[in-house]
């Protein structure tokens, strides 16, 4: 049976108006690591790769699941982040927000450099357009894409879906005005790109871990009804 600490988290952080949620902002998540859950949790440790306060706090609350079994989970192998999940600023997938939109260089196959709208969404799509209107396709990015910065105002990324490399580059002065594209709300400079294109990258790595994590325990309920 599910602790009551356990249960009074979830009701808290599932709250229909996304700003009565629990860790929906910075002072938020304050709130989150004092919650009786995570007693014993240590958060200024967390990010370290010897730290097992979470696992073992995970481990301990698995236990209270009827008929659980220690051999069936195994964290082993689990990666840490550097980062802990509660305090990284990732984006949710689900979501399909629009996450920035711009003026960028696209270097085709043979090396011509073409300008392009492009908008990035929260579920890793980066759809460009010629003339922001005409729609010439989209990028699709994946937990394991890699996106790195190659020179001062280029940035290379791997669309996961076909395994393909990509060339963006910051246009200069002469092919748009940063001016008019901030007025508009536009973002043109690569390192802002760059930013956010990892922070959605990590956001997808983070909900893949979620998925997971759901299934393996949905798993285990099932197997447990068959009995």
């Amino acid at each position: 049976m599910m602790s009551p600490e356990a249960a009074d988290l979830i009701n808290r952080m599932i709250q229909l108006e996304p700003q009565h949620r629990l860790g929906c902002d910075l002072k938020s998540i304050e709130l989150l690591k004092q919650h009786p859950f995570f007693a014993g949790v240590d958060f200024s440790e967390v990010s370290k790769s010897t730290y097992t306060g979470v696992k073992s706090r995970v481990v301990e609350r698995l236990r209270e699941l009827p008929g659980y079994e220690e051999n069936k989970f195994d964290f082993s192998n689990q990666i840490v982040p550097r980062e802990s999940l509660l305090t990284a600023n990732f984006c949710n997938p689900n979501e399909n927000k629009l996450i920035l939109k711009g003026n960028l260089l696209k270097q085709n196959w043979y090396s011509k450099k073409q300008l392009r709208f492009f908008e990035l969404y929260s579920n890793g799509q980066l759809k460009y357009y010629q003339d922001m209107k005409d729609f010439k396709g989209c990028i699709v990015l994946g937990p394991e894409s890699k996106i790195r910065k190659t020179k001062k105002t280029t940035i290379c990324l791997v669309c996961q879906r076909k395994n393909k490399e990509y060339t963006l580059i910051q246009p200069d002065s002469s092919q748009i005005s940063f001016a008019q594209e901030r007025a508009k709300g536009y973002v043109s400079m690569i390192d802002d790109w760059l930013k956010e294109l990892n922070n959605v990258v990590e956001g997808l790595k983070h909900n893949q871990v979620v998925e997971s994590d759901v299934q393996q325990l949905d798993q285990h309920a099932s197997s447990e009804d068959s009995n």
